[in-house]
């Protein structure tokens, strides 16, 4: 079956919301403190509440979900995450990968393959982003070192970057002209996204 460049990418975001609130909720049951404890079952909720919102984008299309983890050769964006044994490493790794979001959501609601109207849903969903990424750095900034936080975010985020570019590899690689511009686009502007905490 042809599937349309719009419902590849929105059937992505579906799978990357439900991946993000699995793995993040998995922490609820390892920390101690019930303040960080309150803020990652916030986090994990708002991430399925996404997951849900794209689901209808999807079936408003006439289509249904269908898992993309077993597609040949498509990078594992989240392996990373799922390899984390501590909080801190984890917590910097979530800041890293909220981070990209608004600014690779910005790349693409400027594509052309989009039904009418995105571009308000798109703004929309980096508007309810921006608070993953306030919350994260600001519980690490009161709770570690500025020298802690600056070695160990640098590591998740150097990671974060490195399969983010495999992604916009594949897309290039893919046989959707649309998907290749993206990954062209994306990969023009990589330096314009910072690597700073």
């Amino acid at each position: 079956m042809q599937y349309t460049t719009e419902f590849k990418i929105l059937n992505d975001y579906f799978w990357a919301e439900m991946a993000a609130g699995l793995v993040i909720g998995k922490w609820l049951r390892r920390v101690e403190s019930f303040e960080l404890a309150d803020k990652l079952l916030a986090h994990t909720q708002e991430e399925f509440e996404h997951a849900q919102f794209w689901k209808q984008r999807i079936l408003e299309l006439g289509m249904e979900p269908i898992q993309v983890h077993h597609i040949e050769g498509k990078p594992n964006y989240f392996i990373y995450l799922n390899s984390i044994k501590t909080i801190e490493e984890f917590l910097c790794a979530v800041h890293a990968y909220e981070k990209r979001i608004p600014w690779h959501l910005n790349l693409e609601k400027t594509m052309d393959f989009w039904s009418p109207g995105n571009d308000v849903i798109m703004t929309e969903m980096i508007r309810q982003e921006l608070p993953h990424i306030g919350w994260v750095k600001e519980y690490l900034t009161s709770h570690y070192t500025p020298s802690f936080i600056e070695q160990t975010f640098f590591k998740a985020s150097l990671i974060e970057n490195q399969t983010y570019l495999e992604m916009m590899k594949w897309y290039i690689n893919s046989d959707d002209k649309n998907l290749q511009k993206l990954g062209s686009q994306a990969l023009l502007k990589a330096g314009t996204f910072s690597l700073s905490f």
